[in-house]
């Protein structure tokens, strides 16, 4: 690869013969672009403020290939008005999708029951946990009231689910260890062998659940495998107000149904809800314990006539371990060891580590996880692909990035942040880059770079944001070069301690109709303005040769990068 920095910064996949630009004034700026080598394709970073029009020229030479514009709000704000281009040479630009708003309705749970959609967490918890009540400093004896750790198959408890009006009196069923750590399960009651529900809870669908997540030997279960990248769920710790110490030794796993809707079809799969950690002088629905909640009834959910732990929904079951155990510990890590302090707005790097983790351990749970390929095919997988997160990233690609809300595009925010982690994990060191982000400050933007730095990348948000669009363009190829890298046709595998993780290819035209590209003509009508740290894809020109050139009208506070693609 050879990378030539100059005024329009230019960056060739494979081979980039090289660029020149000349500037004729501030409103008209001509870049003429050497054409890629055969077979390669080609991104430049342009280096303009925008703001007024300008002329671009691209060299295609002899090579037939698709000309795209990128354009990234890097901003934390939106930026008024929106891209275009004028077609000055060269063929029209073809029609492309328009802009769609989704139609989620008034009830989020009520949508994914009716599309078999399965939801990890509420609104209120994801907001809980971003920005929790306040640690106080110091030790008291209250430490010492907190509830008894169950040690006894058929011991009962009454827990406090989602709010002080709402408990599962629940039995213990199972206890897991592996000599040092203790994972005790609970099942509600009314969700046991016999019960009125539409699906009942069995002793083998408890032992099952209980030892993916843990189990005797090393390097061999959930607990073991997210623990080496992230570190304890809780240990040492210097609050008056939260639960001692020694919790560390016992987790416990709640089974019941969530929000009492006996659905098999969808809904809340399962949740960590930082309330736990406190005591309940200091919150007073809190268990006082490591906890988390998991929806009884898609977990007893089978596909055929028995029940497998690797059906459907005991399979989302098992990842949903896997990706609540991140927010366990990233409350441990962030909030109680680093002093990290959120706004729910910030979810959005909770809930992209989370998905990064489901990725990272997809091959070792035997779950496809949020790719949606099978977790033993390493390749990016076959065409009309309508499974896991990219095929709704497809579909709203422009949204906000590096932002949270609870709103109709929820889902759609799932997906645009597992497809940047995704990216970021296949990119920047994988499980190594996983740690990182875990024990760098901060849940922002900036702890995204920071932790890059710590590996020794110089990145900026705004150059992570301009590469990653470029990568999801070129996600069809298998021979681009970092940080353009979605799809190798095999395995990315990363080392971080003892264990090595292996993340599968993806390519983003492999899911439904492949990625919303616009153009000037329906890009212009769909919105009025670009959200913050979003982007959006245009295709300029396609299958053409020779010298291309368009008028770019870019507002001023958008970065543009054109990419070449044979």
């Amino acid at each position: 690869m050879v990378t030539k920095k100059i005024a329009f910064a230019c960056l060739g996949l494979v081979f980039l013969v090289g660029c020149k630009e000349v500037v004729k004034s501030n409103k008209d700026t001509i870049s003429t672009i050497a054409p890629p080598t055969s077979g390669s394709g080609s991104v430049t970073h342009v280096d303009i403020a925008g703001g007024s029009p300008f002329k671009h020229t691209q060299a295609l030479g002899d090579t037939t290939a698709d000309l795209y514009y990128i354009f990234t709000n890097p901003n934390s704000s939106a930026v008024s008005g929106t891209p275009s281009y004028g077609q000055t040479v060269g063929s029209p630009a073809p029609l492309a999708q328009t802009m769609e708003t989704p139609d989620l309705g008034p009830n989020l749970e009520a949508y994914a029951k009716a599309h078999q959609i399965g939801l990890r967490g509420t609104s209120e918890i994801t907001a809980y946990n971003a920005s929790p009540p306040p640690m106080y400093k110091g030790t008291t004896a209250s430490q010492q009231a907190t509830a008894p750790l169950r040690s006894a198959v058929g011991d009962t408890f009454t827990f406090y689910t989602e709010s002080n009006s709402e408990t599962a009196a629940a039995t213990l069923r199972a206890i897991k260890t592996d000599g040092t750590v203790t994972v005790n399960l609970w099942v509600a009651n009314d969700s046991w062998t016999g019960c009125v529900k539409a699906n009942c809870m069995t002793q083998a669908m408890v032992d099952a659940l209980g030892d993916k997540f843990l189990t005797t030997g090393a390097n061999n279960d959930i607990y073991d495998w997210v623990t080496n990248l992230y570190g304890e769920p809780w240990g040492t710790q210097t609050y008056s107000n939260l639960i001692p110490s020694t919790a560390k030794t016992s987790i416990d796993i709640l089974f019941y149904d969530i929000s009492n809707d006996n659905s098999t079809t969808g809904g809340i799969l399962g949740f960590f809800y930082s309330k736990d950690n406190y005591l309940s002088t200091s919150v007073s629905f809190s268990n006082q314990r490591l906890l988390f909640y998991m929806d009884s009834i898609l977990t007893a959910t089978k596909e055929g006539t028995t029940w497998g732990v690797l059906d459907y929904w005991p399979a989302e079951m098992v990842a949903t371990l896997a990706h609540e155990f991140q927010h366990m510990i990233h409350f441990y890590q962030k909030n109680v060891l680093l002093g990290t302090s959120s706004t729910s707005s910030n979810s959005w790097i909770h809930e992209m580590m989370s998905m990064m983790t489901e990725d990272l351990v997809a091959d070792k749970i035997l779950v496809n996880g949020p790719r949606g390929v099978t977790y033993s095919d390493y390749t990016a997988g076959s065409a009309n692909n309508q499974d896991g997160r990219p095929s709704l990233f497809n579909t709203y690609p422009y949204i906000s990035q590096a932002y949270w809300a609870n709103d109709s595009y929820v889902l759609a925010r799932y997906s645009i942040n597992y497809a940047f982690g995704a990216w970021l994990a296949r990119n920047f060191g994988g499980a190594k880059l996983a740690h990182q982000l875990m024990v760098t400050d901060g849940d922002d933007t900036t702890t995204v770079v920071n932790a890059l730095a710590s590996l020794g990348y110089t990145e900026t948000y705004p150059s992570l944001l301009k590469k990653f669009w470029a990568a999801v363009l070129l996600s069809s190829r298998t021979d681009n070069l970092a940080p353009y890298i979605f799809n190798t046709g095999a395995a990315f595998t990363s080392t971080y301690g003892a264990l090595t993780y292996s993340l599968g290819s993806i390519n983003f035209f492999n899911y439904g109709t492949g990625p919303t590209i616009y153009t000037s003509s329906n890009l212009g009508t769909a919105m009025s303005s670009m959200p913050a740290y979003s982007g959006v894809m245009m295709l300029a020109a396609s299958g053409v040769k020779g010298n291309q050139t368009k008028t770019i009208d870019m507002p001023k506070g958008l970065d543009l990068t054109v990419v070449v693609k044979p």
